[in-house]
């Protein structure tokens, strides 16, 4: 459970897919979560995890550190929202999940 101002939680991913820009395949697992891309740049994205019993939803920021490396964080979309439940660090884990199943799809695609 993150404690902060808002509370957020990143972890970092190496996502190397030859010929598919590594942002696409965020894209990707956002659509497939049900998670809406408010705004996308050459270099970051960022989506909106709806509300529930928990917060008053989050925001999910995708930034390419470097080709293939990721940076996500969940933060809350409250800004004084200061304990989160788990639910940002659960989001994170869920959409690296759905991030890796779509980057095998695209290897995969690509032979």
């Amino acid at each position: 459970m993150a404690f902060g101002f808002p509370a957020r939680h990143r972890e970092d991913i190496d996502l190397v897919v030859p010929g598919v820009p590594a942002l696409d395949i965020a894209v990707g697992a956002c659509e497939r979560l049900g998670w809406s891309v408010a705004t996308r740049t050459d270099t970051e994205l960022e989506a909106r995890v709806g509300a529930n019993l928990l917060s008053w939803g989050e925001r999910l920021i995708v930034r390419e550190v470097s080709p293939g490396s990721l940076a996500v964080e969940s933060r809350c979309r409250l800004p004084t929202q200061c304990l989160d439940w788990g639910k940002n660090k659960k989001n994170v884990v869920e959409y690296l999940r759905e991030l890796r199943d779509v980057a095998e799809f695209e290897r995969q695609l690509r032979g």
